[in-house]
């Protein structure tokens, strides 16, 4: 594309430059910029980027008019070049396009709106409009001229628009919910005044903004929101926020309307109600509620209103002066309600809203917007379907509907009045507004610009810069402020004055206390009693205890409430339940067990059961009659099954029984056997291997061999000391869980069915078990057996669900057991460990909340959040009992003969070590002599003192020794209840898994039965529904067919009746009989046939002939056929020009008479009439046949359903036939066993079929034997094959040879010779092959030189690389040795300086942890030096190889001839 440089028009020295490009994408883009250096690069005009939307030339190819996306059209007069298709070919090995610069004007058309336009409106009485649009940008207009004036730019899409009334101030809101005021005052440079942000969140968007007509107020809503915002309209009140008020629903559109005298403002609803309210006009005058930014203004000032209206209105039209309300919505009508009149409270949202006064068809898809007329005499609306209707107010019945935009681009968007003209202006989804005259007074011709008084208050409003959503606070953050601010001053001088009067009564109360001292006793007053205000303060307290006494009944009232709604739920769930869900934990561990939450059956299902099991006994009993009697039953099981199959479910009716599986065990003892085995093997060979290898260098017998053992550990680092007790636990630790993953490995059951002789059944009868009665398989072949054991199968599941809840019983009850053993040993444990004097962690058996399900009815004090009140009296008496348990416990921890006898009873040491220190003491006397001290002894005493010393010491480690067994022991004994419990809670929970696959089995018995149940009835309605509705289709086809049948006869009748009209000919025999004395008889058939007469032309071309306006004269324009009409005058027009007009001189042949020319020209004129009767009898046959295939294909139509309906009803009889005994039987299938693919959710097996193993191993047999047949077959032919196959490829290629020489052999003879073949033949070119030879071997040779320098070199650092590691292995082995030394001196030092007193600190040592890093990052930098040595090293033999591989080349490049041709 070109890049031009032109001189914009009205400019003096200020040049641009265009460059257009082309991007991958095909889109066009040109950026223009100014070439002169005075202008300022920061300036708007210096610049501008923007892309093309279209570009293309003009017809005559002289100019280039684009668009870019931005909505800027401009023009470039660029004359299109022709294109030199020879030199194309040329110009694609170019890597850059030619660039022409040239110099021309650029002029631009104008600016104008690319996206849907969301408002319009004009600006006071002058001729300068505002709209808004989806491009994000408003603009003001010249409505005269319709040229842009300003472009206003916003960061998000504007929404909503309304100006002033003096058309000074444009309000405009956005889809973030920013409101944003303009003086547009001056036109073309609007200035922005305010930025209001009136919601949280960026999500609720402003649709509405009305401007009062009185000048004075603005209302802004949202269809997210349920608040309408309040503010001034006038400058002088610096467009201040009077508040918002809050509607019972969410705003779908709102206006302002007069009733009663009053200003108001009227909204529609989210929930379907009109809602009004009356602005307080006073009030704001008055500064009286104006600020209040937290709460809506009260109810008392705005007195809101509602009434209910039909669903889905989304707009009202409020008259301004009357106090009319229209509303239209989804419903496309448009309807009048009187105004709203009642409370909300007093709405019932449950009836239907009354009929509305008046109802008006309104725009067919929904109507988009309305304004009224200034003078308030017309009502306007634009729909969805780009139509606009206007009305007038007095009748609005009558409407006038009028096309204005295309109903694809969202029909009419916005519209509005002229205020002092008759002028409609309307805009649409496609961007672009009209003008519509729609009175006597259109638009001047020349614009109406504002006065030029100074509007002081507007200009004392300073501009100020548009901010982007996230620096924008919201305005009520921002009132509040200002609010705070100015009321800071008052709150500080209301404290100070306070602050005052507390400080002046501070002083007189200090003066009476003062005084109150000085008096006597008697006179002398209490604090408490010390009131100034004796009668204030008995009020107060009783005020007080009035506010008491309500809260009391309050809170009863509360609770009250709350015990009701917890009754409820509790007979409502709880109740319900004659079994509650509840859980057992492990007494160590997080596994919980679940039992069985049974429900309580309600008395008809308990008598429907009890009715069934009836029913099945009486059932059994005639059934065993019939066995008896042998007399056959209805279905025989022996037609399909030979024998009780073990894989079919419920197939037998019997209680089953879980019987331990040992196939585990028995596996796991083979396994273990096979693994010793294996093992003794591997030890007799070690053992063969080691006597073979002894000899001279064998190890000594009873001489060990040193061996060397790496423990991972870090260097210097202090190994923990093992400890025996920790030893002890790890070993009961991995005890307890091989014991318990032992026992969930081996735990597994199966199910077995006893199969009961005659006489035990009978026996069973008697008092029969729920498994005894449920049907077999085979026996569910009716409906009322399938009910029935639905039934039985319900009391199934209860009676598996009692089972297991019996076993969870039982484990619940041997926890509590085990629980308080633990307990007791625990007990124990603490008295041993107080006679150790040591510590240690006591075993606490782990609880759940779901243990005790009754605990959801237990009130606990933390539960109650709120401080319990104590009077003094409670407070007593709490104190009392307090301090008598703590009594108790003082006794209970004294010397108890109970507790110490229960606790020998209960296998406590105490009585063993009494007998001990009894027996002791008997020999243990510490005489008095012992008391002195040591120096006052002889040796005697002193022999005789350290003798009883050492009894004394050994029989207290005697004791100790004791005290630990027995703490060992009972640990031991708490280790193996856990053990126990866990094995039995494993059990339980494995169990569980059991029971829960059983319950599912019937569950899933139940549903399929249902499914059956429910197949068949729905295929009963579905047959009669396919019945009937076959029997209307065959009753609808007869019906075609014998319209058919009649319009066959009626079109063959009319044909007939078209082919013996002879009108034609006729009318020819007769002209011969008339004209019989005319030589050429032919000519006047001729005539007669075609005409001769020439349609005379309409003068004026396509303007009207008086005639055709003569016509239309007395079409009525208002008329709504009148479009019929017209269509009628052009069909009369058409039918006089097409009229024949003959003249006696001009068109006379035959030399005819002007009397027998007068009777040619009727024959003329008969021949015209028979023509256009034959040609509309033509067209009504043709009609009458296309209605023909018309009902044809409605027939054919009916025929294909009634096909379908057949099909369908004769399919669902035979189902119906089949259902009727069909029964399902649920299978077991074990994994490998089923070859019927798997789905992912759940595989139909409706269509599988069971067979046994036998015929599939013979059928398998059958297979391999032909496959391995075919397989032979296949391999002598894939042999022959390739024999075949290569015999063609010599036979082609030996073909091809032949080809090839014979082609060769015409090269040769058709070769042309040349010196250069000459010099070829001659020998001469070897000398050139040999030169490259030796250059391409010099070439070799260098490069192998290189490869092998390199190879050496790296062979050579390799070397050293290896050397340098042993290096580091020796000196690391060394450091090691040293650091173990270092190590051992740090330990000792640290022992020797722990045991000095010494509290100084050497600081002048240098500290170890900065050295230690300071030779780190010396190791780290040599490393990086080492790295990048290498890397240069390489780098210079890659740049050898480089050099040596790149030779210089001195060919030429000869250039090619400009001229070829030449």
């Amino acid at each position: 594309m070109p890049e031009i440089n032109f001189k914009k028009e009205g400019a003096n020295d200020e040049h641009y430059k265009l460059t257009i490009t082309e991007d991958i994408d095909q889109e066009y883009k040109f950026e223009a910029a100014q070439l002169s250096a005075q202008i300022d690069v920061t300036d708007e005009s210096s610049g501008i980027i923007e892309p093309i939307a279209f570009m293309h030339y003009s017809r005559n190819y002289k100019k280039i008019i684009m668009g870019t996306q931005q909505g800027l059209i401009g023009l470039l007069a660029v004359e299109a070049e022709a294109l030199n298709e020879d030199e194309e070919p040329e110009e694609e090995h170019k890597e850059e396009k030619e660039t022409k610069v040239l110099e021309t004007p650029f002029v631009e058309l104008g600016r104008f709106h690319t996206k849907k336009l969301n408002g319009i409106r004009e600006l006071g009485s002058t001729t300068q409009l505002i709209t808004i649009s989806d491009d994000k940008t408003a603009a003001i207009w010249e409505a005269t001229s319709f040229s842009q004036l300003a472009r206003l730019s916003f960061f998000s899409r504007p929404t909503a628009l309304d100006v002033s009334t003096d058309g000074r101030v444009a309000f405009i809101g956005t889809e973030k919910g920013v409101m944003r005021v303009f003086d547009v005052s001056n036109r073309a440079f609007p200035r922005l005044l305010k930025i209001y942000r009136f919601f949280e969140s960026e999500t609720m968007s402003i649709n509405q903004i009305k401007c009062s007509h009185d000048g004075r107020f603005v209302i802004v809503s949202s269809p997210e929101c349920e608040s309408v915002f309040i503010l001034s309209q006038r400058p002088e009140d610096d467009f201040e926020v009077y508040g918002f008020v809050t509607l019972e629903g969410y705003i779908n559109s709102s206006a302002f309307a007069v009733h009663d005298g009053k200003l108001k403002v009227v909204a529609v609803l989210s929930n379907s109600t009109l809602a009004a309210f009356t602005i307080p006009v006073d009030d704001f005058n008055s500064k009286k509620i104006v600020g209040n930014v937290k709460e809506s203004l009260p109810e008392e000032d705005i007195h809101p209103v509602y009434r209910k209206i039909d669903k889905g209105a989304s707009l009202v039209l409020p008259n301004i002066f009357n106090g009319d309300v229209y509303v239209t919505g989804e419903d496309k009508l448009l309807k009048k309600y009187d105004f709203p009149q009642d409370h909300f409270s007093k709405l019932d949202m449950k009836k239907a809203p009354l009929p509305p006064s008046e109802e008006h068809k309104s725009h067919d898809i929904g109507t988009n917007c309305y304004h009224l007329s200034n003078e308030v005499k017309f009502l306007v609306t634009g729909g969805k379907d780009g139509n606009f209707i206007l009305r007038n107010l007095n009748n609005v019945a009558q409407s006038n509907e009028i096309k204005g935009h295309a109903v694809f681009s969202g029909g009419i968007t916005a519209l509005t009045f002229s205020n002092t003209r008759s002028t409609l202006y309307t805009a649409g989804g496609d961007g672009a507004f009209f003008a519509w005259t729609v009175g006597s007074k259109p638009n001047p011709n020349h614009p109406l610009q504002l006065d030029k008084g100074e509007d002081e208050a507007i200009d004392r409003i300073e501009q100020i810069d548009d901010l982007p959503q996230s620096e924008i606070r919201p305005f009520r953050e921002i009132l509040e402020e200002q609010f705070h601010k100015q009321q800071a001053s008052r709150k500080e001088r209301f404290r100070e004055e306070v602050m005052q009067e507390l400080g002046v009564i501070r002083t007189k109360l200090n003066e009476l206390l003062q005084e109150n001292e000085k008096v006597t006793e008697i006179e002398k007053l209490e604090r408490d009693e010390f009131v100034i205000d004796v009668e204030r303060s008995e009020k107060v307290n009783q005020e007080g205890e009035n506010i008491c006494e309500e809260i009391r009944r309050e809170a009863e009232k509360t609770t009250l409430k709350l015990e009701l709604l917890r009754e409820r739920v509790q007979q409502s769930t709880w109740d319900k339940m004659e079994v509650q869900n509840k859980a057992v934990r492990s007494v160590k561990g997080d596994m919980l067990v679940f039992n069985y939450a049974v429900r309580k059956r309600d008395p008809q299902e308990q008598r429907r059961l009890n009715q069934v099991i009836a029913f099945r006994r009486n059932e059994l009993r005639e059934k065993l009659k019939r066995i008896e009697t042998k007399i056959s039953e209805v279905l025989d099981e022996k037609d399909f099954s030979r024998f009780k199959e073990g894989y079919v479910m419920n197939r037998v009716a019997s209680k089953p029984i879980y019987e331990e599986d040992q196939s585990i065990q028995e596996a796991a003892a083979s396994f273990a056997a096979k693994d010793a085995e294996k093992k003794s093997k591997k030890a007799q060979e070690e053992k063969k291997i080691a006597q073979a290898g002894a000899g001279p260098q064998a190890q000594a017998p009873g001489k060990r061999m040193p061996t060397l053992k790496i423990t991972k550990g870090k260097l210097g680092a202090k190994t923990k000391k093992a400890d025996g007790g920790d030893d002890s636990k790890n070993a009961q630790a991995s005890k307890m869980q091989q014991r318990d993953i032992k026992g969930m490995e081996e735990m597994y059951w199966t199910v077995k069915y006893q199969i009961d002789q005659l006489d035990e059944i009978k026996k069973k009868l008697e008092s029969p078990n729920i498994w005894d009665l449920i049907y077999e398989a085979y026996e569910l072949y009716s409906n009322p057996h399938k009910r029935m054991q639905i039934e039985l199968l319900r009391e199934v599941i209860f009676e598996l669900k009692r089972d297991y809840n019996k076993e969870f019983d039982s484990l619940e009850r041997f926890k509590e057991d085990q629980i308080f053993l633990i307990k007791e040993k625990n007990e124990l444990i603490k008295e041993l460990l107080t006679n150790l004097k040591t510590e240690d962690d006591l075993f606490e058996p782990d609880t759940h909340i779901l243990e005790n399900p009754d605990h959801i009815f237990d009130v606990k004090e933390s539960d109650v959040k709120v401080e319990k009140y104590l009077t003094k009296e409670e407070r007593a008496r709490l104190d009392e009992e307090r301090r008598k348990q703590e009594e108790r416990e003082r006794a209970m921890q004294g010397d108890n003969v109970g507790q110490r006898g229960l606790k020998t009873m209960m296998g406590g040491t105490e009585l063993n070590l009494k007998k001990d220190s009894n027996m002791v003491q008997a020999e243990l006397v510490r005489e008095d002599w012992m008391n002195k001290p040591v120096e006052q002894m002889n040796e005697e005493e002193k022999y005789k003192f350290k003798e009883f010393l050492q009894k004394e010491k050994e029989f207290k480690d005697k004791q100790r020794k004791a005290w630990e067994q027995d703490l060992k022991k009972i640990k031991s004994e708490i280790i193996e209840i856990q053990l126990r419990f866990e094995e039995r809670i494993s059990t339980l929970f494995k169990k569980k898994l059991f029971f829960d696959v059983r319950i599912m089995e019937q569950e899933l018995a139940i549903i399929r039965l249902t499914i059956i149940l429910h197949d068949a009835k729905e295929t009963l309605v579905d047959e009669k529904k396919y019945l009937e509705e076959k029997n209307k289709l065959e009753l609808e086809l007869k019906q075609r067919e014998e319209e058919l049948s009649l319009y066959y006869a009626t079109v063959a009748d009319y044909e007939r009746r078209v082919e013996s009209n002879r009108a034609i000919q006729e009318q020819d025999k007769e002209i011969r009989r008339m004209f019989n004395d005319v030589p050429n008889k032919n000519q006047l058939l001729n005539f007669v046939r075609q005409g001769r007469a020439k349609k005379p032309t309409v003068p004026g071309g396509a303007e009207a002939t008086p005639r055709e306006l003569e016509l239309l004269s007395k079409v009525v324009a208002a008329d709504p056929f009148s479009a019929f009409d017209k269509e009628n005058v052009k069909n009369i027009i058409k039918e006089e020009d097409e009229k024949e007009s003959y003249s006696f001189e001009k068109d006379n042949i035959g030399g005819l008479t002007e009397e027998d020319f007068e009777k040619l020209v009727e024959e003329r004129q008969l021949r015209i009439k028979f023509e256009k009767e034959k040609q509309k009898c033509a067209t009504l046959l043709q009609k009458i046949k296309d209605h023909q295939t018309h009902l044809e294909s409605i027939r054919g139509d009916i025929e294909q359903k009634y096909q379908a309906a057949f099909t369908a009803h004769k399919k669902t009889a035979e189902r119906v036939h089949k259902l009727k005994y069909n029964f399902e039987v649920i299978v077991y299938l074990k994994q490998g066993q089923v070859e019927v693919p798997q789905l992912p959710v759940a595989t139909d097996y409706k269509d599988a079929i069971l067979v046994q193993r036998k015929v599939i191993e013979e059928q398998n047999k059958e297979i391999m034997k032909r496959g391995d047949a075919k397989v032979d077959k296949m391999e002598k032919i894939s042999e022959f094959k390739t024999f075949l196959r290569k015999v063609r490829y010599q036979k082609k290629k030996l073909d091809l040879e032949i080809l090839d020489f014979e082609e060769r052999a015409k090269d040769v003879q058709m070769y042309r010779v040349t010196k250069q073949t000459q010099e070829i033949i001659q020998g001469k070119h070897q000398k050139k092959d040999e030169e490259d030879k030796k250059r391409l071997e010099n070439q070799i040779r260098q490069l192998d030189e290189n490869v092998q320098k390199r190879i050496k070199t790296i062979n050579e650092t390799k070397k050293k690389l290896k050397k340098e590691i042993q290096d580091k292995l020796r000196e690391n082995e060394q450091l090691e040795t040293k650091a173990r030394q270092l190590q051992q001196n740090v330990d000792q030092r640290k022992q020797i300086m722990g045991l000095k007193s010494k509290t100084g600190d050497d600081g002048g040592a240098q500290d170890p942890v900065k050295k230690l890093k300071e030779v780190a990052h010396k190791r780290k930098l040599m490393d990086i030096v080492k790295q990048q040595t290498e890397e240069i090293e390489f780098l210079r033999d890659e740049l050898d190889r480089l050099r040596a591989k790149t030779f210089p080349s001195f060919a030429h490049l000869h250039n090619k001839p400009e001229y070829p041709d030449e």
